[in-house]
């Protein structure tokens, strides 16, 4: 057990020099400890990019936080992946429900994304929704920014022309509420121009 530690430590600490900008400088216990400190240890949601290892269709999930640990890293499977790109791209979780952002897909016009909803099952992950938005623009990135807190969820899309084509990127917010197992849009909250 001791040097598999030991190994890893060594393999982690060999990438700091690449993370922290420092190729061909002194690397020293302060500036590892600043780069442990401020990159490694604050963040709670580690999103593995298995999507670009095995295909598009699935990213395996594992979140800890001070408040909550989800079930082990299971791979989240959507059901339709065709059009689909950017899956995992925004990542929250409330609980056993877990929302997903795909920006970089396919709706109803080039890029307009998607988000999908899952929720913990006996066996992983279970797809219980698929969040999208009619009134998109072409590559309006929605499901660039997700979050989730019991029966509402929230999806971004930053490159939204909102009501007016004449400003491209002002953005939009999408609210939607669960009702049982379904999911609705509720509203779009975009800024007065």
């Amino acid at each position: 057990m001791f040097l598999r530690v030991h190994l890893w430590r060594n393999f982690l600490l060999a990438l700091v020099p690449l993370g922290m900008g420092l190729i061909g400088q002194q690397v020293t216990k302060e500036r590892i400890f600043m780069f442990q400190r401020n990159y490694l240890f604050h963040y709670t949601v580690l999103v593995l990019v298995w999507f670009a290892l095995t295909g598009l269709s699935a990213v395996p999930l594992s979140a800890k936080s001070q408040y909550q640990t989800l079930p082990p890293l299971q791979p989240l499977t959507i059901k339709e992946s065709e059009g689909i790109y950017e899956l995992g791209y925004a990542v929250a979780a409330d609980g056993d429900t877990v929302i997903v952002g795909a920006p970089g897909s396919t709706h109803q016009r080039d890029q307009d994304g998607v988000a999908f909803i899952f929720t913990s099952a006996e066996n992983g992950w279970a797809q219980q929704a698929t969040l999208t938005a009619d009134d998109l623009n072409y590559s309006a990135r929605f499901g660039s920014a997700v979050d989730i807190s019991g029966d509402t969820a929230i999806v971004g899309a930053f490159n939204d022309k909102g009501d007016d084509d004449r400003n491209p990127g002002v953005g939009s917010a999408h609210v939607f509420v669960r009702t049982g197992t379904e999911w609705s849009r509720q509203s779009r909250l975009i800024p007065d121009t």
